[in-house]
This record gives C-alpha cells, structure tokens and sequence, in this order.
C-alpha cells in the first residue's frame, strides 16, 4: 500500500515556492540570518521528495543566492545555479581562501562575470592574497 497522503501534498506549487524562498535571508549581508551557504538550504529541500525537488528546480527566486567558497564550489554547480536562477537579479558572495584552486576560481568567475549585468549585491570575504582572475 503506498503511504498516506501528507497535507504537503496538497498544497499548490505557489505556495510551496513561497514557503522555500521564505528560508533564505532577504538579503545576504543581514546580520539578523546567519546562513553559512544558501546551497545547503536548497540541497535539503531537493532531498525531501521528487515533488519538493521538481517545484525547488522551478522557482527561479530560491537559485539567486549564491555563495562561492573557491574550494568547494565547482564550476558545474555554479553553471547549474545560475541556470536555475533564471533571468533574476543575484546575490553574489565570493569567499577567497589560502587554500584556493586558482584554474577552478577562474572557471567559475568567468562564468559570473558573463552575468554582471545581473548582480544585485556582490560582497567579497578575502583571507589571503586575491587571485589573479580579481586583479
């Protein structure tokens, strides 16, 4: 017998993709949200179930946050984000570190850079020397 219908399940799509976007801070400089990584956010969404992932995939607003920490981010996952965002403004986070994959950041740089026209915000945490992509 399958499970017994959960009343998430009957909620619209709309109002799903509200109540996901509504996780994210409205901004990512408020001090008021401490979010490490809004990926982390959007990954636990897309594992809960097909149809959570199908509507999280479909709401472009839930993409526009973007946080790069260069050493863990690949240039396919950011490719992938920005695809999901649509034609929305982003919030963009560059987090440079000491140990930093210069030829990966530069992939993944050419690839914002392409959407400048895009940017609402850009914020640069740096811990080390800058890449040679930012000089």
């Amino acid at each position: 017998l399958p499970p017994p219908a959960s009343l998430m399940d009957f909620l619209p799509v709309e109002l799903l993709s509200r109540i996901f976007t509504n996780a994210l801070p409205p901004h990512l400089d408020d001090a008021r949200y401490q979010v490490d990584d809004p990926g982390s956010i959007q990954a636990s969404i897309c594992c809960v179930c097909q149809r959570w992932n199908q509507v999280a995939k479909s709401t472009p607003k839930l993409w526009t946050f973007i946080k790069i920490w260069n050493r863990i981010r690949s240039h396919e996952v950011m490719k992938r984000r920005l695809e999901l965002s649509g034609n929305l403004p982003l919030d963009v986070m560059l987090g440079l570190c000491q140990d930093q994959d210069e030829e990966e950041f530069s992939e993944i740089h050419a690839l914002l850079v392409g959407q400048v026209s895009r940017w609402n915000t850009l914020r640069v945490k740096a811990t080390v020397d800058v890449p040679s992509a930012l000089q």
